[in-house]
């Protein structure tokens, strides 16, 4: 899998919304070297921190939205909680799962797909309205 490569075409323009989408592109890239190298033992924590790091990254976002939009907001944090199942079964999966390196295949595959769409077709959007 080829890394994510962030680029100014991800940028919504608001400085820490920014740095946090850019950490945890970094932190799936890291996920997709490891599992490319084998390092399997350094996973657990590995996947945690992105688990974690998303939760307070939606924390930021949605207080930052909501005073912009709430429409847009009401329709947006709902795809937080979702992901947010989400990425909690595919945790919990992976700390009882005998195949380690299979189901992190599966976590990076959602969290590669999940946060390219949603960095560029969900909070993009609304980089017209931070603007004004």
């Amino acid at each position: 899998m080829e890394p994510i490569q962030w680029g100014s075409y991800m940028e919504l323009g608001l400085p820490a919304i920014d740095k946090q989408h850019q950490a945890l592109i970094q932190m799936i890239n890291t996920l997709a070297q490891r599992l490319e190298s084998e390092e399997l033992e350094s996973l657990p924590e590995l996947i945690q921190s992105i688990v974690d790091y998303g939760q307070h990254h939606f924390q930021t976002e949605d207080a930052i939205f909501s005073d912009f939009d709430p429409d847009y907001f009401s329709w947006h944090q709902p795809q937080h909680h979702k992901y947010c199942r989400r990425i909690n079964h595919l945790a919990q999966q992976f700390s009882i799962a005998q195949d380690k390196h299979a189901c992190a295949q599966e976590i990076l595959n959602f969290l590669y797909r999940w946060w390219v769409s949603h960095i560029t077709e969900v909070d993009l959007p609304m980089k017209s309205k931070l603007a004004k």
